[in-house]
């Protein structure tokens, strides 16, 4: 009685009690141990106070990753329809991918002319020429081949394979979206992993 009225009379923090702190861990394996087991375990969780207490966040999280061990994986599928394309937003895309492909042939019929001069081709072309025609008329054509001449050729080849592309996909996404409304469009599955 004595000590209850001296506990009455003390700050709440001054009344505490020691309690262990135990993990997880070690209480779901005191479920399993024999007695002499438990009193092993419980001296040591009395003797080992730097363990931090367990939260209730931590048991739940620790439940849901037992769950989905547990729980064998079924990849999710989806089925979807592509039943209209907008046709701004292809004739976009196939400007930039046309002006990239054409900044693509131009780099390359420069590379392939630069190859071409170090092999000697077009000097070897133009010394055959000379030997064939004697009066030059022929001789007019490997000029056409030479640097100047091959970038602008390739320039206005890629100038005319943007505009022709960006047409011809945005007529393609028109007459997709007119196919789509009668047939309704191409059906995709799509799964995760």
């Amino acid at each position: 009685m004595t000590d209850a009225k001296e506990e009455e009379g003390r700050e709440p923090s001054e009344v505490t009690e020691a309690v262990p702190a135990v993990t997880v861990a070690e209480a779901e394996a005191s479920d399993h141990k024999e007695p002499e087991a438990e009193d092993k375990a419980a001296e040591s969780a009395v003797s080992a106070p730097s363990e931090e207490p367990v939260t209730f966040a931590q048991v739940a999280k620790e439940n849901r990753q037992e769950e989905a061990k547990e729980e064998t994986y079924v990849p999710r599928q989806i089925a979807l329809t592509l039943s209209r394309v907008e046709p701004w937003s292809v004739m976009k895309m196939a400007f930039l991918l046309s002006v990239c492909l054409g900044a693509a042939m131009i780099v390359a019929a420069f590379i392939v002319w630069l190859i071409l001069n170090m092999m000697h081709v077009f000097s070897s072309l133009q010394e055959f020429v000379k030997s064939i025609d004697s009066s030059g008329m022929v001789a007019g054509l490997v000029e056409l081949v030479t640097l100047p001449r091959a970038m602008a050729l390739s320039t206005v080849i890629a100038v005319c394979n943007v505009a022709l592309l960006t047409a011809l996909a945005t007529v393609a996404a028109l007459l997709y979206n007119r196919v789509a409304a009668l047939v309704g469009g191409v059906h995709v599955t799509f799964q995760d992993e």
